[in-house]
């Protein structure tokens, strides 16, 4: 075909061509790399992607209010080493007037300056199918170091969690933010009605680590326990919470007499009943279970005095027909 008979033809010079993704020879992961770092020691490091996963309640999103808190005042968190990064605050769930609240009161407890460099957006309503660059851009503005994302199921409306087809372009829009802005990026995720995190098994294959935080409601213990951690060694660890001044804080559990674990039902029922009732007989303990059986009242009896948090009153009078008595220490 002749020069003059292309008309309406398309000519594609070599700088038009599609580019090809790098690749790289086996030389240059020999050259020196500068050491391994974390943002949270041995938990969160610079460009991974990881899950913050717990069951409503759980104080997942005060815990890692409470992080970003230490994060960017460089303060360590629950014993562990920080390094001092501005961070960012992606809340999807709660709203300007109580996300304000609650930071504030953290600030508070924790003594932090007013001009912390800690950034907040409140109900952007983000959707990372379509919004990838937006975040990354407010990453990059902000200059985080640490990017909390509250929550999982508010970035991908109308998707289906337990579908691979739909949580995996999520998870990869999170490792190109991540990997392009080396900052460590954690979404706050829920627990499922079995106790294990909600959604598709993709979730747990995309990202370098899941932290399972549990906490009952009405407990001022919270346990810390990794369920994937990539390049890391597991990790598990506790902290008490507390609500007071308007305020919350944490502290690791070994900084306190109270022990930490999160009790059954029937353990809570029997610490209940003898504040409210004083003095009582096993026989009457297990006779008036109202959330559990009367076998596993006793047997939670049998636990907490191991345990000292209650004790035989009558411990010298025993012998056939007599009923143990007990109370709270």
């Amino acid at each position: 075909m002749s020069l003059e008979n292309l008309e309406g033809y398309t000519l594609v010079g070599l700088e038009e061509r599609p580019k090809i993704p790098p690749y790289f020879w086996a030389r240059a992961a020999l050259a020196p790399k500068p050491p391994k770092t974390y943002v949270v020691d041995g938990l969160f490091e610079p460009g991974g992607v990881y899950v913050a996963v717990g069951q409503p309640g759980a104080k997942k999103t005060f815990a890692m209010m409470h992080m970003c808190t230490c994060v960017a005042a460089g303060r360590t968190w629950l014993n562990r080493e920080v390094e001092r990064k501005p961070v960012l605050f992606v809340d999807e769930e709660s709203g300007r007037d109580r996300f304000e609240r609650r930071l504030a009161g953290i600030m508070r407890r924790l003594g932090a300056p007013d001009d912390l460099p800690f950034a907040y957006t409140c109900l952007l309503r983000l959707d990372l199918r379509h919004d990838e660059n937006r975040l990354k851009d407010l990453i990059v503005e902000v200059g985080a170091g640490l990017a909390i994302i509250d929550a999982l199921a508010d970035i991908m409306p109308g998707a289906d969690e337990n579908s691979t087809k739909d949580t995996q372009p999520i998870f990869q829009s999170l490792r190109n933010v991540a990997e392009t802005t080396k900052s460590a990026v954690i979404v706050i995720h829920h627990c499922g009605k079995s106790g294990g995190y909600r959604g598709s098994s993709a979730i747990l294959g995309a990202v370098d680590g899941m932290l399972l935080i549990e906490s009952k409601p009405q407990s001022t213990a919270i346990e810390f326990e990794t369920i994937k951690n990539r390049d890391g060694e597991p990790q598990r660890f506790s902290a008490i919470c507390s609500f007071q001044d308007d305020g919350f804080n944490m502290i690791p559990a070994a900084e306190t007499t109270e022990r930490v674990e999160l009790l059954p039902k029937s353990a809570e029922y029997v610490l209940r009943i003898l504040k409210e009732r004083g003095q009582m007989s096993l026989p009457d303990i297990a006779a008036n279970a109202d959330v559990c059986t009367a076998e596993a009242a006793r047997k939670a009896v049998y636990l907490l005095a191991s345990q000292r948090k209650i004790y035989r009153v009558n411990s010298e009078e025993r012998g056939q027909g007599v009923s143990a008595i007990y109370a709270l220490v």
